[in-house]
């Protein structure tokens, strides 16, 4: 072809051969891991309409997955927004301030929060409406698996792919269920401070006088 212009793409295509060069498997399912607690982050944020930035505790009980999330700080730290991500090797509970989601049943994450939350009955009975149309389909999918048709026909592939979903379901009625566990604590909590404490205790002596 006359008067061909240069070009600046000097390379060769890519051929798929070259692929097991490039592909880092360990990495690939670090950032999953970083995805799921982004994600769990992200639905705290949204669930309880949190303004300010929260802080990040992340529980890993395997020591090679602790030093694998830890070097990817910088990934959670971009991609969400909190104050601060702290690591560590223990088993927690969470305290009065903060909410739990259950990754694995290795990893934790706990979402700290400073803000005083308001309508925790209107969250919680969002909260227990979702868990109940979860609790139907797990319901559902659960009769669906244990049918003696299912076990007989059913593909392999499509079992792995239910058991998943499956797995998914029970994960997300664990995140509700430490979800609720923190706004009762938020009740309590407000039930029990100085002044209604003492508004209690002069409701009594008025009685007692009377």
């Amino acid at each position: 072809m006359p008067n061909k212009a240069p070009t600046i793409a000097t390379a060769k295509y890519p051929q798929s051969i070259e692929w097991t060069k490039w592909k880092n498997v360990e990495l690939q399912k670090n950032m999953r891991l970083i995805i799921e607690i982004i994600k769990s982050v992200r639905s705290v944020q949204k669930t309880f309409n949190l303004k300010e930035k929260p802080s990040v505790l992340i529980s890993c009980m395997n020591q090679s997955a602790l030093h694998d999330l830890t070097s990817l700080e910088s990934v959670i730290l971009t991609l969400l927004r909190i104050s601060s991500v702290t690591f560590t090797s223990k088993k927690c509970q969470p305290r009065y301030n903060e909410i739990l989601n259950v990754i694995n049943s290795t990893i934790s994450v706990f979402v700290g929060s400073q803000e005083n939350l308001e309508d925790e009955e209107s969250n919680a009975s969002r909260l227990r409406e979702k868990a109940k149309k979860i609790n139907a389909k797990l319901e559902k999918l659960v009769n669906h698996i244990n049918s003696e048709r299912y076990q007989k026909g059913c593909p392999e592939e499509v079992k792995t792919d239910d058991l998943a979903l499956k797995i998914d379901l029970e994960k997300k009625l664990a995140e509700i269920d430490g979800n609720l566990m923190f706004i009762d604590r938020l009740i309590n909590r407000r039930k029990q401070t100085p002044e209604n404490f003492c508004q209690q205790n002069l409701y009594q002596i008025t009685l007692f006088l009377d």
